[in-house]
Order: C-alpha cells, then structure tokens, then sequence
C-alpha cells in the first residue's frame, strides 16, 4: 500500500505504539474502515507484529436490507482475525443518539473483554468538520470545535483515529488505487435522516458555490493544527496543557508546559484519569510503574515550591502551578562565571542572548547571575525572586546588577510574564 501520507501517519503511530498492542479495530465495510484495517494490517507487518493483535469488531445497526449481507462479507473477507460482532441488533428505525449509544456499549464490552487499551476508529477529515458544525449549532467551545483528534484519550482507553487527516474523498480513491474493497450505504444520501446528511448533501454544497476555490479542508486542517499545537484540546474535562514556548536555552529542553488544573481543590481534583492523560500527551505514559504513581502522589501532596524528576520529565510546583519541562539533569542549578559591565551611555546590552534595557540606576553597574550569599533589599537575592512569585527553575537564570559590592536591582523582567500571572 502506498500513498503520500503514510509515513507521517506511522511516525505518529510509532510515537503512540511503543510495542505490539491489541487493538479493536471498528469496521463497518465502508472506505474508511476498510482502509484503517488495511493500514493496520500494513503497519503491523512492517513492525513483524502478530496481524491478529488487530481484533475485528462490526456493529450491524440492522437498519438497511443489505447490513446482514455485509456482515457475511466481513466474516469471510477478515476471517484470519478475532471477530465480534453485535448478536442482537437494534430495532428498525432508531435515531441516531440510540445507535451511536448501543456502538459505545458494545465497544466497551468488548475492550473489558479482551483487556485491550486501543480502539481504532475510521473517522475521517470530512467526520471532523462535520462534528465541529453540529457542535457550533448546538454551542460549543474551542474543546467541542476541535473535537476528535488524531488519539484521544478517555477512562483509561485510547481512542486511535489514523486517517482523521484525509479527506473522505481521497480515502475512496485510495481504496480503488490500492484494490481495497468496501462497501457503500446509501442512507447517507437522505438528508432527512440525520442533521450530518443535511449538513454533508445540501449545507456543504451551497458553502461551496460561494467559494472560487475547494479551500475548505485546507481551512479547516489550519484551524485543528493550530489549536492541537497550543494544546487547547483535552481529553480531561479538568486539565489543560499550556505551552510556554520562551525558556533559557540552557535548560536544554524542548517544551515547558503549565499544566491547568479547572477544580477549586486543585491537587485533591488531580484524579487518575488526569494524571494519565497529562503523561500520555507527555509521551511517557507507557514508563509509568506502579511506584512511579506512588512517587507523584508523595510529591502533589508536598508543599509548594517543589520538583520531581518522572521518566525525564521534571515536575515542579511553584506559586500554586503545575510546570512540566524535559531539560537537562539538574537543568535549574545553572552557574555561570559570565558578567558584564555597563557604560553609562549603554540604553540596551546583550547578556547571555538576552537583550535587557538599561535604565539610569543601572548604568555603571555589572551585570552577572547570582552567587551564594547575594542579599537584595535586606533578604537573600532568591527569597526576594520567591516572593515576587518568579518560579524556582527561573531563579537561577534572573541577572542581577552590583555596584561597589552591593546588588542594587534584579533584572526581573528577562522571565515572560506567563510564568508570572
């Protein structure tokens, strides 16, 4: 199987996949889950991975004539896997919410079942934007806007969406070129039946007359990634990561996060559910032991103003926030001999790489980082950072400025103000 997208789908996949993984696999023999299978089938082959950790489960709604011949067709067409499907099945005519409630059940039974973590579903570029309009119809927030993603993550189960970047479209075409069969259903063609059939045959097409070019997925691709990259998508109600994308370089890291508890109760509210999600959005959810949870329960219930190194990731709380960072060892004990004096002509100095302004009690003075033994205004130099709410692994990169011996200012404002407020 070729096509352009595959290898970024497997890199995200390898990131997600640290090993074989029983995965249930939903497919309804339409393109998009025909397709998923086979990328499954072809990404596992690639690993030399046993095919049949990918469980095959078909939901029949039983809505259509044609459901129980497509459901012979899967048995026979996926025969070499574990199959499950529905033995009772709904009754004719049932809405939409009722259907999408008895797939849930049913997929939930089935991962208690085979004691898989891993569902994998076909939702497509087009699904997605559908979603989001329903959503918006309904109200919604940014979370409800983005809604699924490439992996979500929900009661201790991951939700894997592979091809939620291609378009529905482009996934048939794919099917063709790739002798990929599948099935067609024709109630999606009835508008009248559900408001994603309004949306997708008669809303849609008018939007698009209004448009010189076919630009809408590309907007919409824009919209998703944008706020994937600033983390405003969670899959916990209760927490949020924040990138704060300006630190030292010489914390050697590659992101800083605020992680956003929304409870009163803060650390009592920072249940299970959360802590996994922020160590799965971390990448290093597959390291978590047993021992290393017993190790951050210890450290959320210590007093402020402390740190814990987790599968190289460090944690710190300071003024009542949560900071994830995967710097260097020991990344916030910086020492720097460097220093630098300061003409009373000079408005602005590079120091370290950072440009810093020079106002007038400054000039004449020497620029340098702190020593053991500073004192600023009778308290040492980083008791005054702690009550000026400067977190901990800032205070070792805050310059400070001497003059005749005697630190006369700290030049506070080289840390952003979001680690501040």
């Amino acid at each position: 199987m070729h096509f352009p997208e595959k290898d970024k789908i497997f890199w995200k996949l390898d990131k997600i996949l640290v090993k074989p993984e029983k995965i249930i696999v939903w497919v309804s023999g339409w393109p998009d889950s025909s397709f998923l299978i086979t990328l499954l089938q072809d990404y596992y082959e690639k690993n030399w991975w046993d095919e049949q950790l990918l469980v095959v489960a078909h939901f029949n709604h039983g809505q259509r004539k044609e459901s129980d011949k497509e459901q012979k067709e899967i048995f026979k067409k996926y025969k070499f896997h574990h199959i499950y499907y529905n033995e009772e099945k709904p009754k004719k005519w049932q809405n939409e919410t009722t259907l999408r409630r008895l797939r849930k059940e049913f997929f939930q039974e089935i991962l208690t079942k085979e004691a898989a973590s891993y569902l994998a579903l076909g939702h497509n570029l087009d699904d997605r934007i559908e979603t989001s309009f329903i959503n918006l119809l309904r109200g919604t927030s940014l979370q409800g806007l983005a809604n699924m993603t490439f992996c979500d993550y929900r009661e201790w189960k991951f939700y894997l969406r592979p091809l939620i970047d291609l378009q529905k479209r482009y996934i048939e075409e794919l099917c063709k070129s790739n002798k990929v069969s599948y099935f067609t259903d024709e109630t999606n063609k009835l508008s009248s039946l559900t408001i994603r059939n309004s949306l997708r045959n008669e809303i849609f097409p008018q939007i698009q007359l209004l448009r010189s070019s076919s630009r809408r997925y590309d907007s919409w691709l824009l919209i998703y990634e944008q706020i994937e990259r600033a983390q405003i998508v969670s899959s916990s109600d209760n927490v949020w990561l924040i990138p704060l994308s300006r630190f030292p370089k010489a914390w050697g890291a590659s992101y800083c996060y605020h992680i956003k508890i929304w409870s009163p109760n803060r650390w009592n509210d920072f249940v299970e559910n959360d802590r996994a999600y922020v160590f799965q959005q971390l990448g290093i959810y597959k390291k978590i032991s047993q021992k290393t949870l017993a190790e951050w329960t210890i450290f959320s219930n210590t007093s402020d103003d402390w740190y814990k190194l987790l599968e190289g990731v460090y944690f710190f709380k300071s003024h009542g926030k949560l900071y994830a960072i995967d710097g260097k060892k020991e990344f916030r004990n910086y020492s720097s001999n460097e220093q630098k004096n300061i003409t009373t002509k000079e408005e602005k100095i590079m120091f370290d790489n950072v440009k810093i302004a020079i106002k007038k009690e400054r000039k004449g003075g020497t620029i340098r980082y702190t020593k053991q033994g500073d004192a600023y205004k009778w308290k040492r130099a980083k008791k005054w950072m702690l009550n000026q709410k400067i977190p901990v692994f800032w205070r070792d990169f805050v310059p400070v400025i001497e003059k005749k011996g005697k630190i006369i200012d700290v030049v506070k404002e080289v840390v952003p103000r979001v680690y501040l407020k």
